[in-house]
């Protein structure tokens, strides 16, 4: 009976600390409400805050420091037919690429290499640029832990996966190294009062390895910030009555609020919904959209330019 009973004791020790460690691991909680705001936190870039969101895809993350590099003059978009269907280029306004954090850093070297003299390229398919989106993915999840803005958690739960793998092996090698040898050895089973000290072990161990788990946990600057973000999200799907009413400014000033959220619709997933807000805003305040190629002025590129953001298809293709 030793060892069916050191691998329930093992395995109960296991259990008992995998259940406190899994309750630690929560976020921080919420001090406050989540308000409208239309200001994102200047902490924060698109990208960055993809790392910070449990509900948003890496690619979404890319997709918005792309149009968050249009909004604030790093490129223009345009449409372009690539193999029959519609995909983006970017125009940059000089060879000389401007000064940039280091996430839209990766992204924009994905488009145009340090030595690329050229004022213009097609997102099509690249291993190159499928590449610097990773990197783009991997510098927003250092920088929010080194920021303290999330903690890890992935070390640990690596380690108790293992613990567990070894309590499930140790439940199968007992009976198998017990056939093995005479009754009466240190491996003895203990015959049927062992078997249910084995089989405990082993579930633990088995069901152990299926118990949801977070990698990372949000720190109160973290939740701070997403709260900040969440308040963008409540704003952005307020009905357009309510919008007006939290920003209540003239109709060119709207326009530059909103065109700097475009990049959070892409994260939000509601892309069409505010492709339709922008078009409204700049018909109000008879602007253009400078982001889009031509400044806006060629009327056909720039339906081109909003009928594609609202599937946000060509984009996608740079983290691919």
């Amino acid at each position: 009976m030793l060892w069916p009973t050191l691998l329930a004791v093992a395995a109960t020790v296991y259990l008992v600390v995998r259940v406190v460690m899994t309750l630690r691991a929560r976020d921080a909680p919420r001090v406050r409400p989540i308000r409208p705001t239309y200001t994102p936190p200047p902490e924060l870039t698109p990208g960055v805050a993809a790392r910070l969101l449990r509900d948003v895809n890496d690619a979404e993350g890319v997709v918005a420091e792309v149009l968050d590099l249009a909004v604030k003059g790093a490129w223009q978009l345009g449409v372009r037919e690539v193999d029959g269907a519609g995909t983006w280029v970017l125009l940059r306004p000089s060879p000389y690429g401007p000064i940039l954090d280091q996430v839209p850093e990766a992204v924009y070297r994905g488009v145009f290499n340090r030595a690329d003299m050229t004022v213009a390229r097609t997102l099509v398919p690249s291993d190159t640029r499928a590449a610097h989106a990773k990197e783009a993915r991997t510098r927003a999840e250092d920088l929010v832990v080194a920021k303290g803005w999330v903690r890890r958690h992935r070390g640990h739960y690596l380690v108790l996966n293992l613990v567990g793998q070894a309590l499930l092996a140790g439940s199968l090698a007992i009976p198998i190294a017990a056939a093995m040898n005479k009754a009466g050895s240190l491996v003895d089973p203990g015959g049927p009062e062992g078997l249910p000290l084995i089989i405990y072990g082993g579930s633990a161990g088995f069901f152990s390895q299926f118990l949801g788990v977070k990698p990372w946990t949000l720190t109160p600057e973290g939740r701070r910030l997403v709260d900040e973000v969440e308040g963008l999200r409540a704003y952005m799907t307020l009905p357009d009555d309510e919008r007006s009413r939290v920003l209540d400014t003239d109709a060119v000033s709207r326009v530059k609020a909103h065109e700097r959220l475009l990049p959070y619709a892409a994260l939000f997933g509601i892309m069409p919904d505010w492709v339709e807000v922008l078009r409204a805003d700049h018909s109000r305040a008879g602007t253009s959209p400078a982001w889009v190629e031509g400044g806006g002025q060629d009327a056909a590129a720039t339906a081109s330019v909003y009928a594609s953001l609202a599937g946000v298809g060509g984009l996608r293709r740079l983290g691919a």
